[in-house]
């Protein structure tokens, strides 16, 4: 099984340092660019981009959610020199489930 952590900020086409405002907007411009509705053919394709658009915009505009996946993101490589595999995988599971909480 490969995990493949996502880079938020690449997703939303914007620097990690953007505003909240920034990322917002960035969020509402590419909802209106790949919206399943806008689009003909393979909806499942459509729909299953604007998830990681609706997932990356969740964390990024939760000031909390923002800083914890900063953090993380942030320390991976270290964590992979440290604990491996096993590490990354614990914190990618921590992000999963920050992502979904409230």
């Amino acid at each position: 099984m490969v995990i493949v952590m996502n880079n938020f900020y690449k997703i939303l086409e914007v620097d990690p340092a953007a505003s909240s405002e920034v990322i917002e907007k960035a969020y509402k411009t590419l909802a209106k660019k790949y919206h399943p509705d806008r689009h003909t053919g393979d909806a499942e394709a459509w729909n299953e981009r604007m998830r990681v658009i609706n997932e990356a915009y969740a964390v990024l505009s939760n000031p909390r959610k923002r800083k914890f996946y900063d953090e993380i993101f942030a320390s991976s490589f270290d964590v992979w020199l440290e604990d491996g595999l096993v590490g990354v995988l614990k914190k990618w599971l921590l992000i999963q489930k920050i992502s979904d909480g409230p």
